[in-house]
């Protein structure tokens, strides 16, 4: 993997804390199952984010499970040494292609 491509797509209980806490990246959480609505198309993404330690990722992982408890949460990752501003970019196209944020995120814009 280099450092502009993606980890392969995991389940979210694969995730190894211990190997993720070593690095700092931006990942993508999604849902296997179901596309949703967004205002200009459909897309599987639930969640962006960005961390240097595995924790964060815990919390959002078992927060987008009360909000989708049925959902088949698929979760990837890149390696990225300004982890704020890649995680800025991928928001900012995604909400270019769909007209809004992932779901996920929506609450996290001011």
């Amino acid at each position: 993997m280099t450092l502009k491509e993606f980890s392969p797509w995991f389940d979210v209980e694969q995730l190894d804390p211990v190997v993720l806490a070593t690095a700092s990246f931006v990942y993508q959480i999604k849902d296997a199952s179901q596309l949703f609505i967004y205002t200009t198309g459909r897309s599987a993404m639930l969640f962006y984010g960005e961390t240097d330690t595995a924790t964060a990722i815990d919390d959002v992982v078992q927060s987008i499970r009360m909000r989708y408890p049925r959902a088949r949460l698929r979760f990837r990752y890149r390696p990225e040494t300004d982890t704020a501003q890649s995680l800025a970019d991928l928001l900012d196209r995604f909400e270019r292609r769909f007209g809004s944020l992932p779901h996920g995120n929506q609450a996290m814009k001011d």
